[in-house]
């Protein structure tokens, strides 16, 4: 049993719930337990339904959970992460509801990783691709020759020859 605290009741908005999940997952995913049941989803946030919460627990439970570790040498392990994760709903006529709002939820969620990915695949290409460059550059471009040293006292400028 996780208990997490959600802090005054008349404070409990949106922003309040996605911190709760995001830590309950978070440790959760730490704990090596493989599967788990959570109950904030259960929990009233004004002027949402439960398929809002549902839907917003399914995409931060994904994004609490993203590693992006493809170019890593050593990719950090825990030591059994989660890999199935319950939510409770009140009432049975939701089912329907919150089951449309879950698939919806994972669906969103993966499109973000999917993103992510591609960003940070994308950056870490171009981070490379201009390294390579500036070293093809700078092993291509003969070095200039100084022709004469500087002459700090108002003499002539340097010259180059190439």
């Amino acid at each position: 049993i996780l208990l997490v605290g959600l802090g005054k009741e008349k404070e409990f908005h949106e922003k309040e719930f996605g911190n709760a999940i995001r830590t309950a997952v978070k440790t959760l995913n730490e704990t090596g337990a493989f599967d788990a049941s959570i109950f904030l989803t259960e929990l009233p946030v004004k002027k949402r339904s439960i398929a809002w919460r549902v839907r917003q627990s399914a995409m931060i439970a994904k994004d609490a959970t993203y590693k992006f570790d493809q170019f890593k040498s050593k990719k950090d392990e825990i030591r059994r992460p989660l890999r199935k994760l319950t939510f409770g709903i009140e009432r049975r006529n939701e089912l329907a509801r919150a089951e449309e709002a879950l698939a919806q939820g994972i669906a969103i969620a993966e499109g973000m990783a999917l993103a992510r990915n591609l960003v940070t695949e994308t950056l870490q290409s171009a981070v490379v691709y201009l390294i390579a460059g500036a070293v093809y550059l700078c092993m291509t471009i003969p070095m200039a020759r100084i022709a004469a040293r500087p002459n700090f006292t108002g003499g002539e400028p340097a010259k180059f020859a190439a």
